[in-house]
């Protein structure tokens, strides 16, 4: 299975996992640089969480089919 990472955001993951991926490496859009130096942990909280609402949309798609 592939691992793909690199300018992945939410959006990119969804569209990934629906192709059969098992992981994706989302980086910058998970702890975007901005957020990080300005030490704003609620937009990376929400970006993680997120995140993982993609994650597990895709686990329970994968396992009904």
């Amino acid at each position: 299975r592939l691992f793909p990472t690199g300018g992945i955001d939410e959006a990119g993951a969804a569209a990934y996992f629906e192709a059969g991926v098992a992981v994706a490496g989302i980086g910058s859009a998970l702890m975007p640089p901005a957020a990080i130096a300005r030490g704003d942990t609620g937009t990376i909280a929400a970006a993680a969480a997120r995140a993982a609402r993609v994650a597990a949309q895709a686990r329970a798609a994968q396992a009904a089919q």
